[in-house]
């Protein structure tokens, strides 16, 4: 799975998945079969003529409703949550964007929304600003009243992404009681702490899966089109 800023890889040994690894760039030694998606389709043009390369299109996903413009691994990661957990299933994706997906019972999609991700929201203040300082995403909820500069960013930042996936997963709850939902993505595991601050009752029962778009390229890859009902 090619990302905004990284590759995301995942072997396989049989049906298994057997390790994961990011890289910002592909390997020099390419394996047997390659199974791939991309949110910058350019950077798959080198292998396009590869007899042992499939890629993977929005029109190989078996969601109904999508819209052109829906991001591969969007589809990709509420397919694969949907596959482990069962529909309906919403994917919370931390990754250079922070997205939320959801798909019904039926694998429909619900819709879902878009914002910056933690390290891009950080990164703009620094770049966008005459004096603000860097500031690394934190691991955890930082106090809600800082007294410097970082401490003010990473509040600003951190509560506002905790804010903001706070309520669409409340929503998700009020909507589908027992529906799966998953998040995935660099930032999943500080997200997951943020939640489980700010209110741990919605966190409960929230699987977070660094390799959930892998379910989903699996079972792209093996033809799977059941929709199972969570």
């Amino acid at each position: 799975m090619v990302g905004n800023s990284r590759w995301h890889w995942g072997e396989w040994v049989g049906d298994r998945l057997d390790r994961t690894w990011d890289d910002p760039q592909p390997p020099i030694a390419w394996p047997e079969q390659v199974w791939a998606a991309s949110v910058v389709p350019a950077a798959l043009d080198p292998w396009r003529d590869r007899a042992d390369f499939h890629e993977i299109h929005l029109a190989d996903m078996p969601i109904a409703g999508l819209y052109p413009t829906l991001g591969i691994d969007r589809a990709l990661a509420v397919w694969g949550a949907g596959q482990r957990y069962g529909f309906p299933a919403i994917a919370i994706d931390g990754g250079t964007a922070l997205t939320l997906t959801a798909v019904d019972e039926q694998a429909r999609l619900l819709g879902g929304a878009i914002a910056p991700g933690l390290g891009l929201q950080l990164r703009s203040l620094t770049e966008k600003t005459a004096a603000l300082p860097p500031v690394l995403p934190p691991d955890r909820l930082p106090d809600l009243w800082a007294c410097d500069s970082e401490g003010a960013i990473a509040s600003g930042v951190a509560h506002g992404v905790a804010a903001l996936v706070q309520r669409w997963l409340r929503a998700w709850r009020d909507r589908y009681p027992t529906g799966a939902a998953v998040l995935t993505g660099g930032d999943g595991p500080a997200i997951a702490q943020y939640l489980q601050a700010i209110n741990p009752e919605l966190a409960m029962g929230l699987h977070c899966d660094p390799t959930v778009v892998f379910a989903g390229i699996a079972a792209v890859r093996s033809g799977q089109r059941r929709t199972p009902i969570g």
